[in-house]
């Protein structure tokens, strides 16, 4: 009775080990060394860059991206004044490089 059952258990392991390596392999990793290999590397990468930079370097790419949100909607907001006017449709006039704004 024991050797059925450890033949049935090993057979699970084996399935379990098929369909994880089926895993890895649509995730672009084509075996377990590969995978225990990168985050080796991960790790690695990781002790290099402190917590303090990560965040630092966060809040400034946050920053600039409200910036940029922020020139967007006043661009927005500006294009809307300028077409109330009629402004906003003219073609740039030929031979000087001006918008018809200038």
């Amino acid at each position: 009775m024991l050797d059925v059952e450890l033949r049935r258990e090993t057979g699970e392991v084996v399935q379990l080990h098929d369909a994880l390596l089926r895993r890895l392999g649509q995730a672009g990793i084509g075996s377990f060394a590969e995978l225990v290999e990168r985050f080796e590397q991960v790790r690695r990468a990781s002790g290099a860059i402190s917590t303090e930079e990560i965040d630092a370097a966060l809040a400034r790419i946050a920053g600039v991206v409200d910036q940029l949100r922020l020139a967007r909607k006043r661009i927005g907001e500006l294009s809307d004044v300028l077409q109330a006017f009629g402004v906003g449709n003219r073609e740039p006039e030929r031979g000087n490089g001006r918008d018809a704004l200038d």
